[in-house]
């Protein structure tokens, strides 16, 4: 990943591209027959759900014991819930927000 580093002191900022590629299979469904499975057109079964995501990642921490952490994209799907011609596309963001507090450790006597 490229991280960039504005002219802010304790700013990281990342740009993010990924791809998902998901079949129908699930772990609790049974897996099919050998000869079913061989006979397949391709390595995913059912409706392949394609998922592209453009994004950026940052992080802000001014003093070691505070920061902030972000992840924003849109998120863009075809086939979305297994449906053919199913074409979305959405927005996410999650947010972190830390601090770290030092508790005073035992004297020794």
């Amino acid at each position: 990943a490229a991280e960039l580093y504005p002219p802010l002191p304790g700013l990281i900022v990342t740009p993010t591209v990924q791809l998902q590629r998901q079949g129908e299979g699930g772990l609790r469904v049974p897996f099919p027959p050998y000869d079913v499975f061989r006979a397949s057109p391709a390595l995913f079964l059912g409706v392949r759900e394609t998922t592209y995501r453009l994004g950026v990642r940052g992080r802000y921490q001014p003093t070691r014991f505070f920061w902030i952490a972000w992840d924003v994209g849109e998120n863009f799907v075809r086939n979305a819930d297994h449906v053919s011609g199913n074409d979305i596309s959405d927005f996410s963001a999650v947010a972190e927000v830390g601090a770290v507090i030092e508790l005073p450790l035992r004297r020794r006597r």
